[in-house]
Parts: C-alpha cells; structure tokens; sequence
C-alpha cells in the first residue's frame, strides 16, 4: 500500500505527527536530507488562501519545508516551519550544524558528508530547570497579539548517522528531485497542496555511499 510522507508540526510543547500517527514526543531524532521554501502572503481574512509569489515583498512570508527522516519510523516526513517562532529556530539549529559538527567531521574525514551525517535532537525549549519555555509572540515593531509560543530548540548534540540511514537517505534525495524543485502557483493554498510522492520503503545497504557534492547540501 502506498503512503504519503507524514507532516511533522510543532504544537504546544511537543513535536508530533500528524495525520496518520495520533502521537506527540517532547523530543525527536531527526536527519534532514533536503528543503524547500516559498515565499507566500497571507489572505486577508482567516480561512482565505495565500497568493504564492516568487521573491519577498512587501508584508510577505516565508513557509520552509523540510524532507526528513525521523528515528523510529520507516517512512519520509515533512516538518512545515514558517514565522520568527518557528522557522527561524530552525534555520539557526542547521546553520550552526553545518558550521560546527558537519564540516568538523568533513574534515576528519577528509570527504564531503550528506547534511544527514548526523541526527539532530529537536524539542520544544526549555528553561535551566528543564521545564518548558513559553515566550509571547510578536511582530518585527515588537507588538504583542496575544499568542504564546514554545519555540523548538536542539536538545542533544548531533549524533552520527549509521550507514544504513547515510544509504537510505541518498535514495530518498534522488526520489524527491521533484519536490525539492516544486513551486506553488498563486491561487494554490497551503493545505491544498500537503501531498508528497509515495515513497516506498528500502532494504538497508551493505556498502558505504558515494560523496555528495556541496551543492546537494541544503
């Protein structure tokens, strides 16, 4: 039976899985194998679909999406991040691994290493005394609207990859070549475009995978 690429959304405390898996974890183990953005602006009533533009302007966002392989679960997923609270937080967590512990172990190595080399422990963040982090909303003037978020955050350092998820995740970035390159139309709206190309599951690899270039690099 074909499956769709599950969405992974960060709600309240937890990071959970939806639809199909009615579950939340207060921390994942997530290896990222690519990523794709669209800037989009939001319609002007609540309900109304986004007109999906090429480039930023003026009162525009950005929605993210990443194709990413969780620990525990055989299939793809996509963690759809968009806004200061969530996928800022994101894009800082891949930033600082790419320039910490990904190039150190490239140059350990002496070879170029897939962006999912490594498992990156993400959950909702927390206080010193480990209790949740709850932070109010605002805008870029700094004005609050009521809302109180849980921002995500990497709770664990970076944790190698085995082969067998190194091999499994070269197969899904070469699958995903489509999506990675997809761009939404302007009439399109968020939800009406959550489908992914079925990915069916791989026998694990016996031999260590080629070196990906650079650009295949997020």
């Amino acid at each position: 039976m074909k499956r769709n690429p599950l969405w992974v959304t960060f709600v309240a405390l937890v990071l959970s899985a939806a639809p199909a898996i009615h579950a939340a974890a207060p921390r994942l183990d997530l290896l990222f194998i690519a990523n794709r953005s669209q800037w989009f602006i939001p319609g002007e009533n609540q309900g109304d679909p986004p007109q999906w533009i090429e480039g930023y302007k003026a009162g525009a966002k950005k929605l993210t999406e990443y194709l990413v392989l969780i620990r525990g679960l055989d299939e793809p997923m996509v963690l759809s991040v968009s806004g200061k609270y969530k996928a800022a937080p994101i894009e800082k967590i891949l930033g600082d691994y790419r320039r910490g512990a990904l190039t150190q172990a490239m140059r350990q190595h002496r070879r170029t290493l897939p962006a999912w080399a490594f498992a990156l422990t993400l959950g909702g963040r927390t206080n010193g005394d480990g209790k949740p982090l709850y932070e109010k909303a605002k805008d870029g003037d700094g004005k609050e609207y009521g809302s109180i978020v849980t921002p995500p955050a990497l709770l664990a350092a970076p944790k190698p990859a085995t082969i067998e998820e190194i091999i499994y995740g070269s197969e899904i970035y070469k699958q995903h070549a489509e999506w990675r390159a997809y761009r939404r139309g302007q009439s399109q709206a968020i939800d009406a475009v959550y489908t992914v190309s079925a990915v069916p599951a791989l026998p694990a690899g016996k031999n260590v995978p080629q070196p990906v270039e650079d650009d295949e690099l997020f």
